[in-house]
């Protein structure tokens, strides 16, 4: 074994140099990905999912020989453009996950979830059940759905249409342009999705008011958290039940805008 790694040395420094060359992309983009970040073998976690994911483009690379000069600008905007290129479409995860999970939140702040807040041990700040829930929901959607292979099967044909230091720094005004709407999409379906569940909440307690005013004897207001939870949980679902094609509508959008960015949708 040693003598055949011997034989090849000019091979293996070869593959380890397009590894190099292949590896920044992968390695933010799985950065971005969601529930990956937590825990002490995150990190770990992260880098065999990027390896593992690169090792495919870069074998067809390696067996086609593709030329890669070695000189110090191609190198420098190779690791420019490739941090760039890895960021967006890392970013194209994060942002609605995070999006999702404040749109959670801020049901729950409403409802007056915050004051029974149970402590995080991860990072030692509060957990919030519908924060949580809806970072698990959207973080389902990307690894139980078929959100997973379309993000990963995007990931792999960015590697075919701009192969590292083949694209052009200019190209990034698209991909911003196109960031951008995507979290307003977002943020917009986030709104749609929280507004009427805030509005049952807000006429719970404007009734509260309305039946403390005239029976102040029953005391209503210690039941105020409980018929909040109450009816946003029973608002929840109606919203939910109705804004599932919804949702995988705009994972449908996602996904072609990923497509046209990558030049294979006209």
């Amino acid at each position: 074994m040693v003598d055949l790694l011997a034989t090849n040395t000019d091979s293996v420094r070869a593959f380890l140099a397009l590894l190099a060359y292949y590896l920044p992309r992968t390695l933010l983009f799985v950065a971005f990905m969601p529930l990956l970040g937590k825990g002490s073998n995150s990190g770990l976690i992260k880098s065999a999912i990027g390896i593992a994911i690169v090792l495919l483009p870069v074998q067809i690379a390696f067996a086609s020989s593709f030329p890669h000069p070695a000189t110090q600008d191609f190198v420098v905007f190779t690791l420019v453009t490739e941090v760039m290129l890895g960021t967006l479409l890392g970013l194209t995860i994060a942002l609605p996950y995070y999006i999702f999970m404040a749109f959670g939140a801020l049901i729950d702040v409403y409802r007056g979830a915050t004051f029974a807040a149970q402590a995080n041990g991860q990072d030692s700040g509060e957990q919030l059940p519908l924060e949580n829930l809806f970072g698990l929901l959207f973080t389902a959607l990307i690894f139980a759905g078929p959100g997973l292979h379309a993000i990963t099967q995007h990931l792999l044909y960015s590697y075919a249409t701009f192969p590292p230091g083949l694209i052009q720094v200019g190209n990034f005004d698209t991909w911003v342009v196109a960031l951008v709407q995507l979290v307003v999409d977002y943020l917009a379906f986030a709104v749609l999705l929280s507004g009427p569940i805030l509005i049952i909440i807000m006429l719970v307690e404007f009734a509260m008011e309305i039946l403390s005013s005239f029976t102040p004897q029953m005391q209503v207001y210690s039941l105020q958290f409980g018929l909040r939870s109450v009816f946003g949980i029973a608002g929840l679902i109606l919203v939910l039940e109705f804004a599932e094609e919804e949702i995988f509508r705009i994972f449908g959008d996602y996904s072609t805008t990923l497509s046209t960015l990558l030049g294979l949708v006209p």
